[in-house]
């Protein structure tokens, strides 16, 4: 018998109040320059907690900084309440 790669987890979903400002859509529709738009113009964008190191155009961001920053990012929408 086979592990289940995951266990039980709570979902969060995202408050239709808050959906135009957190969801932008697929992540890999938008290019790199609009994602750095969409991200420095609006903090609860959940592009802002999925950053991957060619969103940031000066490129100077380590793997540990943009772990820490999204994870920020995520607390931030938490305090909001953001999520059902």
């Amino acid at each position: 018998m086979t592990r289940p790669l995951f266990g039980d987890f709570l979902p969060h979903i995202v408050r239709s109040s808050w959906a135009e400002q957190v969801i932008t859509g697929a992540y890999d529709a938008v290019s790199p320059a609009e994602r750095h738009r969409l991200t420095t113009e609006n903090p609860f964008n959940y592009l802002n907690v999925t950053r991957s190191p060619g969103d940031n155009p000066d490129g100077d961001e380590d793997i540990d900084t943009l772990l820490s920053n999204g994870r920020a990012s995520l607390d931030q929408l938490f305090a909001v309440d953001a999520f059902e």
